[in-house]
């Protein structure tokens, strides 16, 4: 799908407790408008105010990446680490595949806006590898460490916390980042904090329709 061919919806609305996006087809585009000579520009947490440079947040698993052969997650959508630990080999990371959300990943770094990866996995080796041959580039990676438990909601807050204050902002709230998760809690818990999260689930869903 050519992302660049579609315009922004009319009235597309929010549910903000889940940031299901309720307009028939979701467009990239809602979030990013053209100017012909500015290039692309973000909108916005208030899609009023642009700006020419935006954080954009991409979670990996369910989100840019489908690695559902090797994965197990709870009733609440979080994932069984366990499982992830024992399937999470070389072979069965090559084997993942591309989700849409990828397109639009590496759209927004071809634009000129930071790209952060923020990822419940620890990251190994192959990792890498995948992203660079899937031509995934980010300005960031944050991602869990070695031996670490901690639950993705909390880990995502410490982690993009630390990040924005490394960037110089105050709180990630004041970075105005936009964010793209399919883990119910962890959309709760970056509103909660002042990122706008998208619900990566149901707009895969809809730029693959």
């Amino acid at each position: 799908m050519d992302w660049r061919s579609h315009r922004p919806p009319i009235g597309a609305d929010f549910d903000r407790s889940h940031n299901i996006c309720q307009e028939k087809k979701f467009s990239f585009m809602s979030i990013f408008s053209v100017d012909t000579r500015a290039g692309i520009r973000y909108k916005g947490a208030s899609r009023q105010k642009e700006t020419k440079m935006a954080y954009v947040i991409f979670d990996l698993d369910g989100t840019v990446i489908d690695s559902s052969h090797r994965q197990a997650t709870k009733a609440d959508g979080s994932l069984d680490l366990d499982h992830w630990f024992a399937n999470n080999t070389a072979d069965k990371i090559m084997a993942d595949s591309l989700l849409p959300l990828a397109d639009s990943m590496r759209a927004v770094m071809a634009a000129g806006h930071k790209v952060v990866v923020c990822t419940a996995r620890a990251i190994q080796p192959a990792d890498k590898l995948f992203l660079a041959v899937n031509r995934l580039a980010y300005d960031a990676l944050l991602h869990r460490e070695i031996g670490n438990m901690e639950s993705d909601s909390s880990l995502k807050i410490r982690l993009l916390e630390a990040y924005f204050i490394s960037e110089g902002f105050n709180c990630a709230a004041d970075a105005k980042a936009i964010m793209f998760d399919d883990n119910l809690k962890v959309i709760d818990a970056m509103l909660s904090i002042g990122i706008k999260c998208y619900n990566a689930t149901h707009v895969n869903k809809r730029m693959a329709a």
